[in-house]
C-alpha cells in the first residue's frame, strides 16, 4: 500500500508523533555533521558501539518496522477493551524507550554489522525517516485504533508505534552524544 493511501490526513493526536520524530531527525543531522571516517567508527570500548553503529542500528530499525505501520489500516480494528489496555502508554513509550538508564539488546537484524560505508549512513537513516514521517503526516485515526504486539512493551497502536521509532532514535542519539563526549574520542581536523 503505498503511504498516499494510508488516510486523508493527520489527526490532532498525530501530531505529537510527527513533531517528535521531525525533532530527532534534526537532532541527527545536528549530531553527525561533519563527522570523519575515524570520528564515525570510534569505540570508547570494544563491546561498545560507534556513532556509525548507532545510525545503522536506526536506519535498519526504523526499516524493519515501517511494514508494519504501513499494513495498520489493514488490521481489525481494535475492541474497546484492547484500546483501553494501551490508553495510557504513550507517555511511558515515549520516556522508557528514550532513556538511557538500562541497556537493552537490540534484535538480532537489527545489530551493527558494517552494511554501509559511514558517508552512505545518513542517508540510509533518512531516507526511512523520511517515509516514516510521510506515512505519519496521511495517516488518519485508523491508525489509533488498530494494534500490533512489540517484542517487549507488548499490545501497541499505530500512534504509539510511531512514538517508538522516534523515542527509539532519541535514544540512540542519547548514546551518539556519549560517544562523542568520550576523551578519546578522535578531534575534528
Amino acid at each position: 500500500m503505498p503511504v498516499s493511501e494510508f488516510g486523508d490526513g493527520p489527526t490532532d493526536s498525530m501530531q505529537r508523533a510527527i513533531d517528535y520524530l521531525e525533532q530527532t531527525k534534526a537532532t541527527f543531522l545536528a549530531a553527525t555533521a561533519g563527522l570523519t571516517e575515524e570520528q564515525w567508527r570510534f569505540k570508547p570500548a570494544a563491546d561498545s558501539w560507534s556513532v556509525a553503529d548507532c545510525v545503522e542500528h536506526l536506519a535498519v530499525s526504523e526499516e524493519a518496522i515501517f511494514p508494519v505501520l504501513q499494513a495498520m489500516p489493514d488490521r481489525p480494528e481494535a475492541s474497546a477493551e484492547e484500546l483501553g489496555q494501551i490508553q495510557e502508554k504513550d507517555d511511558f513509550i515515549v520516556t522508557a524507550v528514550s532513556s538511557r538508564r538500562r541497556k537493552a539488546t537490540a534484535p538480532p537484524q537489527t545489530v551493527p554489522a558494517n552494511r554501509w560505508p559511514a558517508s552512505e549512513l545518513p542517508a540510509q537513516f533518512l531516507a526511512s525517516r523520511d517515509r516514516t514521517i510521510a506515512l505519519a503526516r496521511s495517516a488518519d485515526g485508523r491508525i489509533n485504533s488498530r494494534i500490533f504486539p512489540h517484542f517487549v512493551l507488548g499490545p501497541m497502536s499505530g500512534y504509539q508505534w510511531l512514538l517508538f521509532l522516534a523515542a527509539h532514535s532519541d535514544r540512540h542519539l542519547k548514546q551518539m552524544e556519549e560517544v562523542k563526549a568520550h576523551p578519546a574520542f578522535p578531534a575534528s581536523r
